[in-house]
């Protein structure tokens, strides 16, 4: 894998309540693949992937605010290889009786101008359907890419301060898998 420095950052504004507006938290994707390119995945399955993705949620506003740090909270909103559309492949399920505590432990306060970042290997999401927990892999075969994500949080608030409650769609990122 010929990796560069975390190349592709992008931010992001969200479309608000009121209008286009700048929002609170900015959201950032950023790849290993920099200009080069990565090996291909061996399966589904995201761990052991020589892609990399990081994530980071940068509160952006003077006041604190508390964000979903998870992987269920980052969505993939399109994949395509050579500009052919991939579907990702269901992966686990698991029924639990309120899916959505996991989000609990996972909303974190970001003072004014703080940031918080998650690391992924390969392409996965976490779903809540159906009252349970689905995830879904996306294999990375030979091609060019291009991916869209998002950053998106409407659950509860659990007591944090502020919590961001919005949907935050990224620029398209490229990367080239050998």
């Amino acid at each position: 894998m010929r990796a560069s420095a975390f190349a592709f950052a992008v931010v992001f504004a969200a479309l608000l309540a009121g209008g286009c507006a700048t929002a609170p938290v900015a959201f950032s994707v950023s790849t290993n693949a920099g200009l080069g390119t990565v090996a291909a995945d061996p399966e589904v399955w995201s761990r052991g992937s020589a892609l990399q993705l990081h994530y980071e949620l940068t509160n952006t506003t003077g006041q604190a605010r508390s964000v979903c740090l998870c992987a269920a909270a980052v969505h993939v909103e399109s994949i395509t290889r050579d500009g052919q559309r991939v579907d990702p492949v269901l992966l686990d399920v698991n029924v639990v009786d309120d899916p959505r505590a996991f989000f609990k432990q996972q909303i974190r306060e970001l003072a004014g101008e703080q940031e918080l970042a998650l690391q992924t290997d390969g392409i996965a999401e976490g779903r809540v359907e159906h009252d349970q927990w689905q995830l879904y892999g996306y294999k990375l075969m030979r091609g060019r890419y291009r991916v869209v994500f998002s950053y998106h949080y409407d659950g509860p608030d659990y007591d944090k301060p502020n919590v961001f409650h919005g949907r935050i769609v990224a620029s398209p990122i490229y990367f080239t898998v050998e």
